[in-house]
């Protein structure tokens, strides 16, 4: 898709990552509106996702419908996302709430001390990081991700995820009724977008297509195959991307 007045954004910035050893820990929360016991887990995670270092999202899923209420958020993908940290942890079965840490490790969401221990853990964990190099150059994004030593050639998939700062939600029915949940970076839409081995490679995307969403950002992020360890990821704040008065793309790199 033609950019469209690419003459009124002035210069397009570069957006560099910070130096590796302090890559990001993405969180995630599988919660559902019809779970009783998730909403302590979808205020922790909210309180998680303030701190710095740290890229949380809320991934809503649909399995606890049938208890009284549809969830208004939830996707099949974020069921099949949590299907392949079920295999990759060797569970039987899916619960909510779940935290996943970096792909590394889980723990039960309610649980604050778990929970604080597996982010704890996963620093150890997760190893090495790969930096991701963004930048907007005539209307798409362009995406580079050098080669690294230290990681083999197993092809690991390059995503893109885009996500919504907050959305409260009234619940009518269910073991919720009668309460207002609020949800923090809920996951809204995500896929892969290309393969990294360890070698570098340069990926392009049109950034009007990324920005005709209408989310508040998008993250990109490389994981092993099937819910395995997140080596690296960016943020790019979306929403007041622009100011009429500034030339700037807020992003975060952690």
């Amino acid at each position: 898709m033609p950019a469209q007045a690419e003459s009124q954004r002035g210069p397009e910035p570069t957006l560099a990552p910070a130096p590796t050893k302090d890559s990001l820990r993405v969180v995630e929360l599988f919660t559902s509106q019809a779970c009783a016991t998730c909403p302590p887990a979808d205020k922790l995670l909210s309180e998680i996702a303030k701190r710095p270092g740290i890229l949380a999202l809320t991934l809503p899923v649909n399995y606890w419908d049938y208890l009284g209420w549809k969830d208004t958020l939830a996707t099949y993908h974020n069921v099949r996302r949590q299907k392949f940290y079920a295999r990759h942890f060797d569970e039987t079965k899916l619960y909510t709430p779940q935290m996943v840490i970096g792909g590394v490790i889980e723990a039960v969401g309610s649980n604050r001390a778990a929970v604080e221990r597996a982010i704890t853990a996963a620093r150890k964990l997760r190893g090495p990081q790969v930096p991701i190099y963004l930048q907007v150059v005539k209307g798409r994004l362009d995406i580079r991700i050098p080669a690294m030593k230290g990681f083999s050639s197993q092809p690991r998939t390059v995503w893109i995820a885009y996500f919504d700062d907050n959305i409260a939600v009234a619940i009518k029915r269910g073991e919720n009724r009668g309460r207002k949940l609020t949800y923090t970076n809920v996951l809204r839409q995500y896929a892969a977008i290309g393969v990294w081995a360890g070698k570098e490679i340069r990926l392009s995307l049109p950034y009007d297509e990324i920005l005709a969403g209408d989310y508040d950002n998008c993250a990109i992020f490389v994981q092993n195959p099937r819910g395995g360890v997140i080596v690296g990821a960016v943020q790019l704040r979306l929403k007041n991307r622009i100011a009429a008065s500034e030339n700037k793309i807020l992003s975060e790199r952690f």
